[in-house]
């Protein structure tokens, strides 16, 4: 079975007072039923003392992440969902050098696949972990309106995954990466990100629309970060 990762470089999304960076750097799946997954050689971006790298991950089953390493440090666990046949979760670590790491996951049970998104902050104080969060799952033909409170100058991190294959269109968050792994019958997952640039605490709504409209179903996990 081969797995398909799709990798999206671009600059930096936004710059918050000519500092904060959010960096889309790439995805990738597994499809081999586990509970321990190690990703080798993983695109972190560029190396810079202030790195923060994210990772946010679909997986099958209601499970959640028990540790995590990048690049071999330890990874701070944010809140996450684990629903009845999916789940969502995310960690970071602060990872100054390098531009590849090994990504070590271990889940409470196994499933069989784990979809992921790796995400570089630059230039972030904070080491804090999420300031809001939100997941919900949704099996009805419309749109999901979803509210994040994002901190003066914070931005928030998003994962959507989904049964079937999708079209998406969001606002005001702008999709970063559509990533579509597995054979037929797989997942496929969106990844967001957005930055607060009106220097004061907001809530942001998003609504989330797809084609087509059927009732498969889409979960998704919102975090939201102070700056």
């Amino acid at each position: 079975m081969s797995i398909t990762s799709h990798k999206l470089r671009r600059t930096p999304q936004q710059q918050v007072g000519g500092d904060l960076e959010v960096n889309h750097v790439t995805s990738g799946a597994s499809l081999v039923s586990t509970s321990s997954y190690t990703f080798s050689n993983v695109d972190i971006g560029s190396a810079d003392s202030t790195r923060q790298v994210f990772v946010l991950i679909n997986m099958q089953n209601p499970r959640s992440v028990s540790s995590a390493t990048i690049g071999g440090v330890s990874a701070t666990q944010l809140s996450g969902a684990q629903g009845v046949t999916a789940s969502r979760a995310g960690f970071f670590a602060e990872v100054p050098t390098g531009t590849t790491a090994n990504v070590v996951i271990n889940t409470s049970s196994s499933g069989s696949y784990l979809l992921y998104t790796v995400y570089s902050v630059i230039n972030r104080s904070s080491t804090a972990t999420e300031f809001d969060f939100d997941s919900a799952a949704n099996f009805f033909n419309t749109p999901l309106d979803r509210t994040s409170t994002v901190p003066a100058n914070g931005f928030f991190l998003g994962v959507y995954g989904s049964l079937e294959d999708k079209t998406f269109s969001s606002s005001p968050a702008t999709f970063d990466d559509y990533n579509t792994d597995g054979s037929a019958g797989g997942v496929w997952q969106v990844s967001v990100s957005y930055i607060d640039t009106t220097g004061s605490q907001s809530d942001v709504s998003q609504s989330l629309s797809w084609t087509p409209t059927d009732s498969s179903g889409i979960g998704y996990a919102l975090w939201s970060f102070a700056s």
